[in-house]
């Protein structure tokens, strides 16, 4: 839809329990609300702004900002696997963005964190779409998980979504980025056992980012920003 201004803007509903108790549908309600407030704080160029939060008929929405790009997915199928430089490029925005959400005050997980939401602009930057109170208040209220099936962590399976899920989510988007398909669910990602033009440094991240426990990957997306941007600096140099 269209503001009054021309900004165009997005409405995405988040959709609430409903054969749940009402004390589950409230507490639901609740979170989201909290959460909704939350994200209108955030202020970063690679994070979707959302400007406002509302009810209506039984049905809440939360008003985000319309990006005008292509998604990283419809880019990869539509272009084929991506040049290292480039994937690496993309990875060091992507931490750079999980970094500022995973040090907000609580931390912000995205849950999500896929090629599908990551939109390029016609200008190279990547923005984050699609995150935050919808996924925030439906793990918590059904105690289900949130996610493309071949970017969950295991522990976000069973409900227990930590900063390291965002990170593996991180491994597995550069996985695909890389070779043009997507990764096997649930395992360790190697993107040279489908493109063998990709470094061992670069295979090295993926798979650490992507080790089946939490605590084998790289802990925190300000840990794993400096290797990135190291490799980034050798390849260009």
């Amino acid at each position: 839809c269209q503001l009054d201004d021309s900004k165009l803007v997005v409405l995405k509903e988040a959709v609430l329990p409903e054969d749940g108790t009402t004390q589950i549908s409230e507490k639901a309600k609740e979170l989201f609300e909290r959460e909704a407030k939350f994200l209108m704080k955030l202020v970063h160029p690679g994070v979707v702004s959302v400007l406002d939060s509302f009810g209506e008929s039984g049905r809440n929405y939360l008003m985000v900002e319309y990006v005008n790009g292509q998604d990283l997915r419809q880019f990869v199928k539509q272009n084929g696997a991506q040049k290292e430089s480039t994937v690496l490029e993309w990875a060091v925005q992507s931490a750079t963005i999980l970094k500022y959400l995973h040090e907000q005050e609580p931390p912000i997980l995205h849950r999500d964190f896929s090629p599908d939401n990551l939109v390029l602009r016609e200008d190279g930057t990547l923005v984050v779409i699609d995150f935050g109170a919808s996924n925030e208040f439906l793990s918590k209220a059904t105690g289900t998980f949130v996610g493309k099936q071949s970017f969950i962590a295991p522990e976000q399976f069973r409900g227990k979504a930590s900063i390291q899920s965002d990170i593996y989510a991180l491994g597995c988007t550069m996985f695909y980025c890389l070779t043009g398909k997507e990764p096997e669910a649930l395992s360790t990602s190697n993107p040279k056992t489908l493109n063998t033009d990709v470094s061992d440094e670069v295979a090295e991240i993926v798979t650490s980012c992507t080790a089946m426990e939490a605590r084998d990957r790289y802990q925190s997306a300000a840990q794993l920003l400096p290797v990135l941007r190291r490799i980034q600096s050798a390849i260009t140099a």
